[in-house]
């Protein structure tokens, strides 16, 4: 659970993908239907975000060389070979590994830590309930602060986050505090300091140079996209780009004026 400095408690969890485009229409039905089943009764304020990145191919190729010595036929060797060959050739140009999360948040005003930490956990078993219908998984963690360090160091650390892991930044962070401060030090080492860019520049109007890659933010305000869209819109959209972010944020309004009026009533 993430304390922000404007006084909402954040939860993010991580919701494991289907493939959409390989089921059939029926499925697609029923898929959309159990979704819109879960947005009715979801938390007023919602944000439903994937992040893309270029894919990590080598384990695969490496995996597939075993199989090549393991193989006795001739022929699927060199099949196999080809497949290397094409991998290389395309796929370090092209894959691309996506993920997906929800971001549930709460007003810190609507209770203590502990009620808001049991609403925010509600809302995420309930998601994992409605989603299980839809074929997705909502991934549950034994250590959901590390999780989220290593989901806010991929997302801030694009160009970094490629060649150093999460463990290895953790370690360069301790050296830096050991170095500067002290061995003492590492006892206070700010949970952010592990997932904060090294460098930032904000000097420009268009974009922002977060880790050495430039970004740029553009909104789409719900009145300027289709309210009626074919069952595979966001498939396509999600497909868009190799480093493409992109969050949906979905607010129900009567939801949020019927708990205001409540919460006025009981205080």
């Amino acid at each position: 659970m993430i304390h922000t400095t404007d006084g909402r408690y954040v939860k993010i969890v991580e919701v494991l993908p289907i493939n959409f485009l390989h089921r059939s229409a029926s499925e697609q039905r029923n898929i959309i239907y159990s979704y819109i089943g879960y947005l009715k009764i979801a938390p007023p304020e919602l944000q439903i975000k994937s992040i893309s990145k270029k894919a990590d191919i080598g384990l695969y190729i490496e995996a597939v060389k075993q199989d090549i010595e393991a193989e006795p036929d001739e022929r699927c060797r060199m099949l196999q070979k080809d497949y290397i060959k094409l991998l290389r050739s395309v796929g370090y140009r092209e894959a691309v590994t996506r993920r997906f999360f929800l971001v549930f948040s709460v007003d810190g005003r609507r209770g203590t830590e502990s009620e808001i930490a049991a609403t925010l956990n509600s809302y995420a078993q309930t998601a994992k309930k409605y989603l299980y219908q839809c074929g997705n998984e909502v991934e549950t963690s034994d250590n959901p602060t590390q999780d989220m360090v290593e989901m806010l160091y991929l997302l801030l650390n694009r160009k970094t986050s490629a060649t150093v892991s999460l463990s290895q930044r953790l370690n360069q962070v301790a050296e830096w505090y050991i170095r500067e401060n002290g061995e003492e030090s590492t006892g206070r080492i700010p949970v952010a300091e592990y997932f904060a860019p090294e460098r930032l520049d904000f000097r420009h109007g268009n974009y922002v140079i977060m880790d050495g890659v430039y970004h740029t933010y553009l909104f789409v305000p719900s009145a300027r996209y289709r309210n009626r869209v074919r069952p595979a819109g966001c498939p396509f959209l999600s497909m868009r780009g190799r480093v493409l972010t992109w969050t949906f944020f979905y607010i129900n309004r009567i939801r949020l004026r019927l708990l205001s009026a409540l919460e006025g009533e009981s205080g």
